[in-house]
């Protein structure tokens, strides 16, 4: 289970989280390794997934969704969001 800590101070927010993730193997083992769950999309937006597995493979493909276009600015992050996880969702 991801833990996801976030706090909001004066001087900007704090998001933590720990890099472990769990998947099965053939036989059914429970097998683990570190992923990085918290992801920077601009200068001050960042992103963190938590909870089934694709989140973090679609967390990145906005990533570099983002990265292709340029797009730093919250309110052009807040914008793109929607409809792309959305259309990504889906086709998991």
């Amino acid at each position: 289970m991801t833990q996801v800590i976030a706090c909001s101070t004066p001087e900007g927010i704090l998001l933590a989280t720990d890099s472990l993730a769990t998947w099965f193997d053939q036989t059914g083992a429970m097998r683990h390794f570190n992923l990085k769950k918290i992801l920077r999309l601009g200068s001050h937006t960042a992103m963190v997934s938590a909870g089934i597995g694709i989140g973090a493979e679609i967390g990145s493909a906005f990533q570099k969704f983002l990265l292709e276009r340029r797009v730093e600015g919250i309110e052009e992050v807040l914008r793109f969001a929607p409809p792309f996880f959305t259309d990504r969702y889906v086709s998991f």
